[in-house]
This record gives structure tokens, C-alpha cells and sequence, in this order.
């Protein structure tokens, strides 16, 4: 039986890790299946309660697309991928931000080094 991961950005962000890691063809099966439902890919992999799930479906088909496209590539460039949560008693509506960033890094006689990072931000 496939045990769901916990919900929670510690168990989020170690499984996305794995992603980062895993072989080419592990990768890809990750990537197609986020690409193609990001919405049954998070619900396949991970344990959502009845109120996550309701909030999950609200975000509408836009959301999932944009997601499921953004992790995709992501998955398949190597990018490191995390998910953070905030506090929801700061503020009046609950919310997910994309952040996406570029860190390059450069030194004589040396090629630049180029990290890139995704971060969904849940508040």
C-alpha cells in the first residue's frame, strides 16, 4: 500500500528533495504526472484533511494548471523546490504565493554557478 506523506512543509519539502535526487525516470514520471493533474498528483502523494481539500478545489483549474506546469519544469531542471507556511492569525484571507529565484554565483576563472529555487508560501 502507498502511504501518503503528511501535509506539513517539514514532510513536503523532504519529499520534494527526494524528487530533486531521484533518477531521470523517476523525475519524469513525477513531472508528467504534476504537469497533466497537479490537483490529483497533491492528493495522490499527500495527506490533505476535508478542509485542505475544499480549499485545494477553490483555487479553481487556473491554479492547478499554473502550478502543475511551474513544478514540472522545476522537477525536471533539478530546482530546488520548498513550501513554507505561515501564520493565517496574520492575516484576513488565506493565501499561496509563488516565489521563484535566481542565485548566481561568479568567481575568476571559474563557470557561474546558477541556483534556482521555487517556494509556494501558504499563509
Amino acid at each position: 500500500m502507498n502511504t501518503k506523506t503528511p501535509f506539513t512543509p517539514l514532510e513536503v519539502n523532504m519529499r520534494l528533495a527526494e524528487i530533486r535526487v531521484a533518477t531521470t525516470e523517476v523525475v519524469e514520471a513525477e513531472a508528467t504526472a504534476v504537469e497533466t493533474d497537479f490537483n490529483k498528483w497533491l492528493l495522490d502523494n499527500f495527506a490533505l484533511d476535508a478542509q485542505q481539500v475544499a480549499y485545494l478545489i477553490s483555487l479553481g483549474p487556473a491554479f492547478s494548471l499554473d502550478t502543475g506546469n511551474s513544478l514540472a519544469h522545476a522537477f525536471r531542471q533539478r530546482h530546488k523546490v520548498t513550501m513554507e507556511k505561515g501564520d493565517p492569525k496574520l492575516r484576513s484571507i488565506k493565501f499561496i504565493r509563488k516565489d521563484k529565484k535566481e542565485e548566481t554565483t561568479s568567481a575568476p576563472d571559474t563557470a557561474p554557478s546558477v541556483e534556482n529555487e521555487l517556494n509556494f508560501f501558504i499563509s
